[in-house]
C-alpha cells in the first residue's frame, strides 16, 4: 500500500511539472493568409501562405555565449503533390527546397525587438528577427552533415523546408520557437510558411462555374516535443481548369478549319492584302491565371500577393545557398501552339505579339491590357522576338516571322509580359505561305494542318527528360533542375488549315444506259486560257448514283488544260443498264461538261436530249460548300471587333434550308 501511495504522489508531481511545462508555452493558431485560385492545368502552382500566430509563454533568457532557443518543427501535410523547387544543396537523406518558413515576417524593412522589449520580457532575450535589412541574415542559418537546419545566437529568421520522400509534405526542423512571453501583450510571433507549390494537375479538373477543388494542408507545430498547433486544416488554395482554347476568323468565333487551295500561292500576298486565315485564341477563365514572372520592384514583402508566377523573393538572392532564389520563376505564362502535319513547302508565320481581334486584313497588335511577346523556344531564356531578316510587316503594327518547319512541326510560343487583372481573351493571326502546286518550284503538297494549344512548357515536347523517377508524370513531381513554371498538356490536335486540291465538281442530274439509250458525256478542262492562267490537269473521278451504279467509281485519265474528255457511259465505260445521275470530281479548276442521251441503235439512234453539266459548291474548298439536312441545330454568326461587319448576329434557324445554285 505504501508503494501504492510513492506512486500516487509521484504520478501527482509529473502531472503537475507537465502543467507547469505546458503553461510555460504559447498559444498558436493556424490560418491561410490567403486562398487562390490556382490552374488545374499546373504542376508547379503557388498556393497561399500559412501563417501561425502564437502569444504568451514564458520569455526566454540566456548569454551571448549559448543559444537559448527554444527548438521546434513544423510539418505540413497537402492533399497535392509537393513541387517546391529543390534547391540542390547537398544534404543527407534530405530535399532542402524553396518552400520557406518565415519569422516575424522579414523584410527590407523589418525592426528587431528593442531592449525595451526584451528587458520587459524577462532579461536578455534573443529575437528572431534581428536585422533591419534581410540580406544581412543569410549565413545565419547553418547546416549540420545530417541537413538538419538550426539557429544559431545571431538570430536566424528564414528556413528552407525538406520535401519528404513521398513528396505530399514538407518538415522544418531545428527551427526556434521562441515564446514572446506575457509582460507585452501587443507582441506575437508569427511563423510564415511561403513559396509552397503543388501539381494541382494530380487533383480533380474544377472549374469556376461548377465549383473548384480544395487544395487543403494540415499543420503541426511542436516545440520540445510539445504540440502548439496539433493537425489543425487549412485551405490554401482552390484549383479550377483556367484555359481554354480555339479559333476565330473575321465573324467571330469559329470551330472550323480554314479551307485554302493548293494551286493558289499564297506568297505573293502582302500582310495588309490578304494573308491572315484564321487567329488562334487563349482565354482564362479566372483573373490571375495569365501572369508576369516577378512584379516590378520585386516581391520581397512577406504575403504580398502579387499575382505573378513568383511568390516570396528574399532581396539576398540565393539566401540558402545553392543555385536558385527562393520563389522566383523562370519565367512568366507561356502559350504555345505546336503546328503539326505541315508540308514540306509551306510555312507557318505568327505575330511577335497578341492582336486586337480576330482574322483581319490589317492585325494591329495590343498596346493594353495583357500583352503577351513571340520568344524563341518553350524553355528559352526570355528574349523578345522582333524585327529583322525575313520578316514582314502589315499595314496595322502586328510584326510576323516564320516558324522553323522541322519534320513537318513548327512551334510558336509567346510569354505573358503584361496581366490584365481581369478574364481575357488572347487573339493571334496566323498566316500559312506556299507555293502553287501549278509551280516548279517547290510546290506545296494537300493536307490538313493541324494544332494544339496549351500552355508550356509540357512534357510532351521532351523538355522534362532527366527528371527523378516518379510514380507520377514526367515533369509533375519536385525536382532541382526543371524550370518553373510547367504544365501538364492539356490540349488537342485540332484540323486548322487543309490545303485542299483545285477541283470542279460536276453535276450530270441524268445519264442513262439502259436498253435502248445511250448517255455520251465531255468535260473539257479549261484551265488553259487567254488571260495567263497556269493550266492544271488531273483526273476526274465518276461517281454514278441510281440504279446500276458501278462500285469503285471509275477515273478518267488525266486531262491536261486545253483538251476535252469524252465517252459514252455503256459503250466506253461499260457502265451499262444504268438509269440515275452523275457527280464528277474533276482535279483541277474551270472544268466544264456536256452530255448527250441518245435512244435507238444504228441506223435510227438519235440524239433527244442534251445538256451542259452544273458546277456545284465543292464541300471541301467553299465557305459554304452545301447545306445541312433541313432541321439541323441553328448556328449563329457573329461580328469580330474591327471587322466592319454591323449586321451581325445572324442565327441560321433550325428550319432554314440552303439553295444550291449552280454555275454554268
Amino acid at each position: 500500500m505504501a508503494d501504492f501511495r510513492r506512486w500516487i504522489f509521484a504520478l501527482a508531481l509529473l502531472a503537475l511539472f507537465a502543467g507547469l511545462a505546458n503553461a510555460q508555452l504559447m498559444s498558436c493558431t493556424a490560418a491561410p493568409g490567403s486562398t487562390p485560385f490556382i490552374r488545374n492545368e499546373g504542376f508547379t502552382e503557388l498556393v497561399g501562405d500559412i501563417v501561425v500566430t502564437c502569444t504568451g509563454g514564458a520569455a526566454q533568457t540566456g548569454t551571448t555565449t549559448s543559444n537559448p532557443n527554444l527548438l521546434g518543427s513544423i510539418t505540413i501535410y497537402l492533399n497535392a503533390p509537393v513541387t517546391s523547387r529543390l534547391l540542390g544543396i547537398s544534404t543527407t537523406g534530405n530535399n532542402p527546397s524553396e518552400a520557406t518558413l518565415l519569422i516575424d515576417d522579414p523584410t527590407t524593412n523589418a525592426t528587431p525587438m528593442t531592449q525595451a522589449e526584451q528587458a520587459a520580457n524577462g532579461g536578455t532575450v534573443y529575437p528572431v528577427v534581428g536585422c533591419a535589412i534581410f540580406a544581412t541574415c543569410a549565413g545565419t542559418v547553418a547546416a549540420p552533415s545530417n541537413g538538419v537546419y538550426f539557429a544559431t545566437p545571431t538570430t536566424a529568421n528564414a528556413f528552407p523546408g525538406t520535401v519528404s520522400a513521398s513528396g505530399t509534405s514538407i518538415t522544418w526542423n531545428g527551427i526556434p520557437v521562441i515564446p514572446p512571453g506575457t509582460t507585452n501583450t501587443t507582441f506575437s510571433r508569427t511563423f510564415r510558411i511561403t513559396n509552397v507549390r503543388v501539381n494541382a494537375n494530380n487533383l480533380a479538373a474544377g472549374s469556376i462555374s461548377a465549383g473548384s477543388t480544395a487544395v487543403n494542408a494540415v499543420v503541426v507545430l511542436q516545440a520540445n516535443s510539445q504540440p502548439l498547433v496539433n493537425g489543425t486544416s487549412v485551405q490554401v488554395a482552390s484549383a479550377v481548369a483556367s484555359l481554354t482554347t480555339g479559333f476565330a476568323t473575321g465573324l467571330g468565333p469559329s470551330s472550323s478549319a480554314a479551307n485554302l487551295l493548293a494551286c493558289s500561292s499564297t506568297q505573293t500576298f502582302l500582310f495588309g492584302n490578304n494573308p491572315v486565315f484564321k487567329s488562334l485564341t487563349y482565354t482564362d477563365t479566372f483573373a490571375t491565371a495569365f501572369k508576369t514572372k516577378v512584379a516590378t520592384g520585386g516581391q520581397s514583402v512577406p504575403g504580398g500577393n502579387s499575382g505573378t508566377e513568383s511568390g516570396w523573393v528574399p532581396t539576398g538572392g540565393n539566401i540558402f545557398g545553392g543555385s536558385y532564389t527562393p520563389g522566383l520563376a523562370d519565367y512568366g505564362t507561356r502559350l504555345k501552339a505546336v503546328f503539326k502535319n505541315i508540308p514540306a513547302n509551306a510555312t507557318v508565320w505568327v505575330p511577335t505579339m497578341n492582336t486586337v481581334s480576330g482574322s483581319s486584313s490589317n492585325p494591329t497588335a495590343v498596346t493594353s491590357g495583357a500583352t503577351a511577346q513571340l520568344i524563341a523556344s518553350e524553355t528559352a531564356v526570355f528574349s523578345p522576338v522582333g524585327n529583322g531578316a525575313n520578316q514582314t510587316v502589315g499595314t496595322g503594327t502586328a510584326v510576323y516571322v516564320p516558324i522553323p518547319n522541322i519534320n513537318g512541326t513548327s512551334i510558336a510560343v509567346w510569354e505573358i509580359t503584361q496581366a490584365s487583372g481581369v478574364p481575357t481573351t488572347l487573339n493571334f493571326p496566323i498566316a500559312i505561305l506556299y507555293n502553287s502546286i501549278t509551280s516548279t518550284s517547290n510546290p506545296v503538297t494537300l493536307g490538313t494542318v493541324t494544332v494544339n494549344q496549351s500552355y508550356a512548357p509540357t512534357p510532351a515536347s521532351g523538355v522534362f527528360a532527366g527528371s527523378a523517377t516518379t510514380t507520377l508524370p514526367n515533369g509533375a513531381a519536385a525536382s532541382a533542375s526543371l524550370t518553373i513554371p510547367r504544365f501538364a498538356d492539356t490540349g488537342t490536335d485540332k484540323a486548322f488549315i487543309n490545303i485542299n486540291a483545285c477541283r470542279t465538281v460536276l453535276l450530270y442530274p441524268f445519264v442513262s444506259s439502259a436498253a435502248g439509250f445511250e448517255t455520251g458525256i465531255g468535260i473539257a478542262n479549261t484551265s488553259q486560257d487567254p488571260f495567263g492562267t497556269a493550266a492544271q490537269s488531273g483526273t476526274c473521278t465518276l461517281n454514278f448514283y441510281g440504279s446500276g451504279a458501278p462500285s469503285p467509281a471509275p477515273v478518267t485519265a488525266s486531262i491536261a488544260g486545253g483538251t476535252v474528255y469524252a465517252n459514252a457511259v455503256g459503250a466506253g465505260l461499260g457502265v451499262n443498264n444504268f438509269t440515275g445521275y452523275l457527280i464528277a470530281v474533276c482535279n483541277f479548276q474551270y472544268a466544264h461538261g456536256y452530255a448527250s442521251l441518245f435512244s435507238g441503235f444504228g441506223t435510227s439512234a438519235g440524239v433527244f436530249s442534251s445538256y451542259a453539266a452544273g458546277v456545284i459548291p465543292d464541300p471541301g474548298t467553299t465557305i459554304f460548300g452545301r447545306p445541312t439536312a433541313c432541321g439541323a441545330a441553328p448556328t449563329t454568326l457573329t461580328g469580330a471587333a474591327g471587322t466592319g461587319i454591323t449586321a451581325l448576329p445572324i442565327t441560321v434557324t433550325a428550319a432554314s434550308c440552303q439553295a444550291e445554285v449552280l454555275g454554268f
